[in-house]
């Protein structure tokens, strides 16, 4: 029942019907801590990390996002040889709001590519920040990692049709925004996204009709 719960709220953060931040706060998979000791205390180590998770998470979802970094980094520490993949993502996420891109970049190449949802989830936050960070050429290939894994994501085709579009590859971008809008004909910043790559390639007329 626990593994079917968190599966459903992982996949539910795709879907964009809710708040983005109040979804990722839901994502509370089982959390282990390997550590080298009695498997009491290894008990007692597991225990301590799901709280100090928990508690991250709570912060979070009220916007206090210095002492979420402080619990996740507690959390951590407890299991350093493992981090749990979703106390890393969750990190990356709140040192995100706090402005600190480079850290979070940081935190988020750490997250193991078999760590499921929350590695494709961290290389999505990874690729978004780096085009934020107008290093578009660097958010393009980890965009491709993740649509290799997720090819119907259509926000990130929208996002890497944006990196494209910014490095003056139009014809490029134009094809990956049709992509996403093939997935979802009705994404409106997809259609937006497309007229303006549109006008950028002077098909004006098509633009406008991109934009109705």
């Amino acid at each position: 029942m626990a593994n079917q719960r968190s599966n459903s709220t992982l996949n539910s953060v795709w879907s964009g019907n809710v708040s983005y931040f109040v979804k990722l706060v839901l994502i509370f998979m089982p959390l282990t801590a390997a550590v080298g000791c009695t498997n009491q205390t290894k008990s007692s180590a597991a225990s301590q990390v799901r709280a100090l998770h928990t508690q991250g998470m709570t912060l979070m979802e009220s916007g206090r996002y210095t002492e979420a970094v402080a619990a996740f980094d507690e959390a951590l520490l407890i299991a350093p040889n493992t981090p749990p993949p979703n106390t890393l993502l969750l990190k990356g996420l709140a040192l995100r709001k706090l402005g600190q891109q480079k850290e979070a970049i940081s935190i988020l190449d750490t997250i193991p590519a078999d760590s499921g949802s929350a590695y494709t989830l961290g290389l999505y936050e990874k690729a978004s920040l780096l085009a934020e960070m107008e290093r578009h050429d660097e958010s393009i290939p980890v965009f491709d990692t993740l649509l290799a894994i997720k090819p119907r994501h259509t926000k990130a085709l929208h996002n890497k049709s944006w990196s494209l579009n910014e490095l003056g590859r139009h014809e490029e971008a134009l094809t990956v925004i049709n992509m996403a809008l093939e997935y979802d004909p009705s994404y409106v910043r997809a259609l937006s996204k497309k007229g303006n790559i549109l006008r950028n390639l002077g098909r004006y007329n098509e633009a406008l009709a991109s934009y109705k």
